[in-house]
């Protein structure tokens, strides 16, 4: 929430700022205006290193506690957002102070079960509806891309309305969150995002619908009728297995996050919600053979990404040991997780999502067969299908099969063509390249690059797209700039983009060094090709390609 503090309380804002978890850094302007005087601007810093005792540092630009009318609001952002606010000016001819309102921690103790009520909807749904007209308006169509908060006007705007209905400041702040994470959850949740409920840490950590539809499927698949999500967050995870007709179990021990994913499930009579300690509940619950438990242990903390699995909460060896007392279980770490660290009784998955590498899932239970796959969703496959690719690997901890490189040429006839595919990431993470390689007869350019190169017809082509990005090779040649120039001047000097693979260059610069004294109307090709920079047989070559765009259609899979 944003906190309006007056700046001559000095011992109110010493205390809330070492109460506050702030993420990493704060930046607030603020102006205020004396009376009979001049306005006085300046910047607060607020910084906080996570230390045990909680203490903030601040330092000011003005000299700020010389007069009872001036104030300061305090909200909470990431370095990220901190470098795009400190580069506006806020203004507004009748305050005190100018900060902003639209990025605000809503992550509080505080209860919201007043949000969830039917005054609390109807006043949500009314900042939701003044939101969307207003992206309707010239003003709004230019904003509409061009940044990802609310802008400071319409906030202000919005406060001012709700001020007026009678809703307090806090209670104002939270509407306002809760529209602007509603917006921004549609990536995720692109059919439900205007009917849930959500807190910013929630939103972030939670499930995409269509990998939860995932996580569902697969405990129907292993016999599971009921699952206990042990810290279910907001209940992206749960809400999919409710839906999918499972028994559902939702723990979540953040009294704020439980009344919101009480309100996101009320609509499953099947789904109960516990707020509680999801540790304890385990080990006080008798599990039947057709139980399951889920787990996804917290990986962040204030932002800052845990990389260690024995750092997580709880730590990977306690989540598969909590996780091991029901007979099926499911565990969602970080994709990229060491295969070191991973059970040998599992079945891991890597997932990916249009081309995202997302997640790892550890899966136990008796109907699991040890090893890695790639899960490859898509928004466009047919009933959302995901395509399923086996490595190599009877015991997830072993490392994975590596195929021999060979020579990639560039010649091109009726039959077959010469193709380079860039594997989807689930498929490079999980290990399973030596599938793919050997199954349409592909190798990599050379070793221990994930770039698989050979000749390919038509049928296999279209059946390969669905494995990743695939490329027509046109032609090969070093990586010098004057040589690539002349090729590409050769193809009517098409713009281009540049991806790099195993030689350490940086694409931004090289780009722009081939694009040198190009003009724009010298070009009588207007596709755009791709400069693919990788090693061939260890020597660093460049390759000319054009990305071979085809639906995904006559896929296999290997389960």
């Amino acid at each position: 929430m944003p906190l309006f503090l007056n700046l001559t309380d000095a011992d109110r804002v010493r205390k809330t700022l070492r109460s506050a978890d702030p993420l990493s850094c704060c930046h607030t302007w603020y102006r205020t205006r004396r009376r009979g005087g001049r306005a006085r601007s300046g910047q607060v810093h607020i910084h906080n290193q996570r230390a045990p005792t909680g203490i903030c540092s601040t330092s000011s630009t003005a000299r700020s506690g010389s007069h009872p009318h001036e104030s300061l609001c305090i909200s909470w952002h990431s370095v990220k957002e901190s470098a795009n606010i400190a580069s506006r000016h806020f203004e507004r001819a009748d305050a005190l102070f100018y900060a902003t309102i639209a990025s605000v921690n809503s992550d509080s103790d505080d209860d919201l079960s007043w949000l969830v009520s039917e005054r609390g909807q109807a006043a949500l749904a009314d900042v939701e509806a003044a939101i969307a007209a207003w992206f309707t308006t010239p003003a709004g169509e230019s904003e509409q891309h061009s940044s990802a908060q609310l802008p400071l006007a319409l906030v202000q705007q919005l406060h001012n309305s709700l001020q007026h209905a009678g809703w307090n400041s806090e209670e104002r702040a939270a509407l306002i969150t809760q529209a602007e994470l509603r917006r921004k959850a549609t990536a995720k949740f692109p059919d439900a995002a205007g009917c849930l409920f959500f807190t910013p840490a929630g939103l972030q950590q939670a499930t995409r619908s269509l990998v939860a539809r995932y996580h569902a499927h697969m405990f129907a698949q292993l016999g599971a009728r009921s699952v206990l999500d042990a810290g279910a967050g907001i209940g992206a995870d749960s809400r999919a297995f409710a839906l999918a007709g499972l028994q559902v179990t939702a723990v979540e021990l953040d009294q704020q996050t439980a009344a919101l994913l009480k309100a996101n499930l009320a609509d499953f009579p099947h789904a109960q919600v516990i707020h509680a300690d999801s540790l304890t509940v385990v080990a006080h619950t008798q599990f039947s053979p057709t139980d399951a438990i889920w787990m996804d242990p917290m990986r962040r903390d204030g932002g800052r990404r845990m990389m260690k699995p024995e750092q997580w909460i709880p730590p990977l060896s306690s989540a598969l040991s909590v996780a091991g007392r029901a007979p099926i279980s499911g565990i969602k770490v970080a994709p990229g997780i060491a295969y070191a660290d991973l059970p040998t009784d599992a079945c891991v998955d890597w997932v990916s999502v249009n081309g995202d590498l997302v997640e790892a899932v550890i899966w136990r239970g008796p109907g699991i067969t040890p090893g890695r796959r790639a899960i490859v969703l898509t928004d466009n496959a047919p009933k959302h299908q995901p395509i399923v690719v086996t490595a190599d690997a009877s015991d997830p901890t072993q490392p994975p099969v590596l195929v021999p490189p060979r020579a990639l040429d560039a010649s091109l006839n009726d039959a077959n063509r010469s193709v380079i595919l860039d594997p989807d990431p689930a498929i490079i993470r999980s290990g399973a390249i030596s599938w793919v390689a050997q199954t349409f007869g592909l190798a990599p350019t050379s070793h221990k690059i994930a770039y698989l190169a050979g000749q390919q017809n038509a049928q296999s082509v279209l059946r390969l797209h669905a494995f990743g990005s695939l490329f027509d090779v046109l032609h090969i040649s070093s990586i010098k700039p004057a040589e690539l120039r002349t090729l590409l001047r050769q193809e009517g000097s098409p713009d281009i983009e540049v991806l790099e693979r195993g030689v350490n260059v940086d694409t931004a610069k090289f780009r722009k060094a081939l694009l040198a004294g190009t003009d724009r109307h010298q070009r009588t090709n207007n596709e755009r090709l791709s400069v693919i920079l990788t090693p061939i047989l260890g020597r660093r070559r460049a390759v000319i390609a054009r990305r071979i765009l085809r639906p995904i259609a006559g896929v296999t899979t290997r389960h």
